[in-house]
């Protein structure tokens, strides 16, 4: 049987087989696995964000599914910064606790559609350092901002931690002694 792919997803995958850089085939694949509600979400989501290009340079979001897959969508007129994009991924494959993360860089034009997509490595650290201080930060924020996600295929509400649960940040104290304190 043939599979339904949205416009929204051929434009991406088009985009993944001209730029052809190392690793396509694998985002491409991975992107294929989706089942059809997965492949309908995703497309939603990358529709929403590329048509905001205009006003905001640069989009991004974790669709969590099997692997999570993180998406940076930058305005192709826009130049990127390659740190920056890994350091946000890294932070997303944090807060999504996730231990495998396919990142994907993609140049779009809100009204024209997707001119180019390369998948980059994400690193996820293992343990909070000085040097990755920030990356922590991020995740923290990140997970304050989560709102309901959509995840391949099912809704799911961002989970949230118990008081006397370790701490997301790695600080091996309780949430409530940790990042969960009320500023008063």
């Amino acid at each position: 049987p043939t599979q339904h792919f949205p416009a929204e997803i051929l434009g991406l995958l088009g985009a993944l087989n001209r730029t052809r850089k190392s690793g396509w085939l694998s985002a491409e694949s991975h992107i294929r696995n989706y089942g059809e509600q997965g492949r309908n979400d995703l497309a939603g989501i990358l529709a929403n964000c590329r048509v905001t290009l205009d006003d905001n340079p640069n989009r991004y979001f974790s669709f969590i599914g099997e692997s999570t897959l993180f998406v940076w969508l930058q305005h192709a007129r826009t130049p990127h910064d390659p740190i920056f994009v890994k350091a946000k991924a890294s932070a997303a494959g944090l807060a999504a606790k996730a231990t495998d993360i396919i990142g994907l860089l993609v140049a779009a034009d809100a009204a024209g559609g997707y001119v180019s997509a390369e998948r980059f490595q994400v690193d996820i650290p293992a343990e909070r350092d000085s040097a990755n201080s920030r990356i922590y930060e991020d995740a923290g924020r990140m997970l304050s901002r989560q709102r309901p996600t959509k995840t391949a295929g099912q809704t799911a509400r961002a989970r949230q931690l118990g008081r006397n649960e370790p701490c997301w940040c790695g600080s091996n104290q309780k949430f409530k002694k940790c990042h969960g304190r009320q500023s008063k």
